[in-house]
């Protein structure tokens, strides 16, 4: 229906401008259009029509349309995710509206302007935008726009954990709201201010303001504001310990993000519902969260390649109308004056063709995405086919799910992990979840990289070092490391084995061999001219006792590195030498093809 209805707006604009030589009314009516189809999504084709408004007025005196235009132009840009455009649009309008002194103009630039910094991560440069803002919404007195801006700063605070800035600003968008009896925007402060209370730890204060919202958003039947005032007020029940009321607000979210299909939300739920069932002891609901958490974030991710893939077609298109229609100006400009007393009637004629041609893109709309989408398939699979044939298909695919399973295994040890009170269990359930995390990075890789038979070895060696820092709290600007790799493709046979054999050896090493304030760490992979692969790790903590051997020791690491040894007939030797140097010498291992 509301296609229909865009498709209608779209005829009459069309019809209207057709019988106008005005280039200051085309401009609106394209400009027009252009919010029509961005209101559908459509963000490519409406930055065309944007970008053919901004053509007709650009050496005019029209500052007001031009700065809605090129904040327009800004704005699609950024949904379509091609921001050096996005700003460079934004600071055009910005140096107009600003030699024009048109404030609502800068206004609105600025504040979009902060916006980008925002999504970026910026968060000083969106603030210094933010309140530069809100400078021009005091001159204007333009208070709604002025309660916008205090909620943006306040959540730049609450990024920055300045929570008293931010509990000021909340409270002030939230007065003007009041005094302006927006309830939609009191609700989404109250909510803020419950979330802000949350990250304080004032867990009961932040249930008033989350049930103040709650309360607001059921008589406006708003389902967006009432799902997040669910989940607010599950996790504040759950922070309090209170499990059945947080179950009942959590499940009420899940209900209402599944039925308006907000999949970001249902993440969210998901994952609530299955720490929740975790710590209440509910194994099997907690593994059915879980796991419909982990297949709903592998959908989401594969929906954002194909709609990626999408864009960039519907980018092509509309560059492509846009020179054409280019090129149409060109040639109406060096039309003489007879033809010129015939251009409404030709006018008119376009227009309807136009018509006639958007009809019949949306009739065929779905069936060509459908057969774009399907060719590329055909051409991956052909290409597959080619090389590694059907085999690969299936070992990428079950790469993939054991990854998943074994993701999966890791989360429930960690939840699991949370009610052991030895710390021995403790530590073996750790050393468990490395041992784990090593594999799975092997399959991880597998299943993201073209070669699915072997994986590169410095990239995994560095994933591997990386992931065990973070295990031990390693902190890079306190620990010197020094770290050399080889480049090779290993086989998988190969790369398991050693894998679990570092793990254990660089685990050893962060534990009782490395300061974590002033240690030293080494690593070196050497491919050797004699074919062997040589392994050098160093720390600089206090060595070995002088009498080890690694074939009388009792501990599990050990017995694993001596067991994996042998199955690659590996030379291993611990000795001292300013700290613990163990060194490995491969002599049975497979290149990949």
């Amino acid at each position: 229906m509301k296609i229909i209805i865009v498709i209608l707006f779209i005829f009459i604009s069309l019809f209207t401008f057709s019988q106008s030589n005005n280039a200051y009314d085309i401009a609106i009516k394209k400009n027009q259009i252009g919010d029509s189809l961005f209101s559908l999504s459509e963000y490519s084709q409406s930055l065309g029509h944007y970008k053919e408004a901004y053509s007709l007025i650009e050496s005019s005196d029209s500052i007001s349309l031009i700065s809605d235009v090129l904040n327009n132009i800004g704005v699609a840009n950024d949904y379509l995710g091609v921001y050096d455009d996005a700003i460079k649009h934004y600071n055009i309008a910005l140096d107009i509206n600003t030699k024009y002194n048109n404030k609502v103009g800068m206004a609105m630039t600025i504040n979009n302007i902060g916006a980008l910094y925002f999504f970026w991560g910026k968060y000083d440069l969106a603030l210094e935008n933010y309140l530069e803002s809100l400078k021009f919404d005091h001159e204007l007195g333009n208070i709604e726009s002025e309660a916008g801006s205090y909620e943006n700063i306040a959540i730049i605070y609450k990024h920055e954990n300045d929570f008293s800035k931010a509990s000021n600003y909340f409270n002030k968008a939230l007065q003007i709201n009041k005094k302006l009896g927006n309830k939609n925007s009191i609700a989404r402060n109250y909510n803020n201010i419950g979330n802000l209370q949350l990250e304080l730890n004032d867990y009961h204060k932040a249930i008033v303001y989350h049930k103040k919202a709650l309360a607001m958003q059921l008589k406006l039947n708003d389902l967006e504001g009432i799902m997040y005032s669910n989940n607010n007020l599950g996790s504040c029940y759950f922070k309090l310990k209170e499990y059945n009321n947080a179950e009942q607000y959590f499940i009420e979210g899940l209900r209402i993000s599944s039925k308006q299909n907000l999949k970001v939300q249902i993440l969210f739920s998901h994952k609530s519902l299955a720490n929740l069932y975790a710590v209440t002891n509910n194994y099997m609901q907690s593994n059915k969260h879980l796991i419909s958490y982990y297949e709903l974030k592998d959908s989401i991710f594969t929906e954002t390649k194909h709609q990626q893939i999408m864009n960039l077609e519907e980018k092509y298109q509309s560059e492509k109308r846009i020179r054409e229609i280019e090129l149409l100006n060109t040639k109406n400009q060096n039309q003489d004056l007879e033809i010129e007393s015939k251009k409404s009637q030709r006018n008119l004629w376009f227009g309807i063709s136009i018509l006639a041609f958007i009809m019949v893109v949306i009739s065929i709309y779905h069936y060509l995405k459908m057969r774009k989408l399907s060719e590329k398939l055909r051409q991956k699979n052909d290409l597959i086919e080619r090389t590694l044939g059907e085999k690969d298909v299936l070992l990428r695919e079950i790469h993939h799910r054991v990854k998943n399973n074994l993701q999966i295994i890791t989360s429930l040890l960690n939840m699991q992990s949370k009610y052991l009170e030895d710390n021995k269990s403790k530590a073996i359930m750790e050393e468990s979840k490395d041992r784990i995390k090593s594999m799975s990075l092997i399959h991880q890789k597998l299943y993201q990289e073209e070669n699915i038979t072997g994986i590169e070895s410095r990239a995994y060696f560095q994933d591997l070092i990386n992931s065990l820092c973070q295990s031990y709290g390693i902190d890079e600007s306190e620990v010197e490391l020094n770290i050399s790799i080889d480049s090779i493709i290993m086989d998988v046979d190969t790369a398991i084995p050693l894998g679990l054999i570092l793990n254990e050896v660089i685990s050893n090493a962060f534990k009782y061999g490395v300061d974590k304030s002033k240690g030293k760490f080494g690593f070196t992979f050497i491919h050797s001219d004699d074919k062997k692969l040589i392994i050098k790790i160093k720390d600089n903590g206090s060595g070995i006792p002088d009498d080890f051997d690694i074939k009388k020791s009792k501990s599990y690491g050990m017995k694993l590195i001596q067991s994996l040894g042998k199955k690659l007939k590996a030379e291993i030797e611990f000795t001292n030498n300013n700290g613990l140097e163990v060194s490995l010498i491969i002599n049975r291992y497979k290149i990949a093809s």
